[in-house]
């Protein structure tokens, strides 16, 4: 992970009833919501995103890929004893 860079994970979306809301939390366990039209259409549940200079947020798959490979470590390890 970069530490120079800022990411949020997705953490759910909320429907209402005219909108969709993306409940993003940061590395510090900040949350922040934000219309889900910022993000981009591929982001679901659990993917990282990077805020961008015009409000909205791009996927970054490598940095998803990674903390979801490091989770899955972690729980293996938990449940298999």
């Amino acid at each position: 992970m970069s530490t120079s860079q800022s990411y949020y994970s997705v953490d759910r979306f909320e429907e209402s009833e005219n909108s969709c809301i993306a409940v993003l939390i940061d590395d510090a366990g900040n949350q922040r919501d934000v219309p889900a039209s910022y993000l981009p259409e591929e982001a679901t549940e659990g993917s990282c995103i990077v805020p961008q200079i015009d409000g909205t947020y791009k996927l970054d798959a490598r940095e998803t890929a990674t903390r979801t490979k490091r989770i899955r470590a972690k729980m293996t390890a938990l449940f298999i004893d």
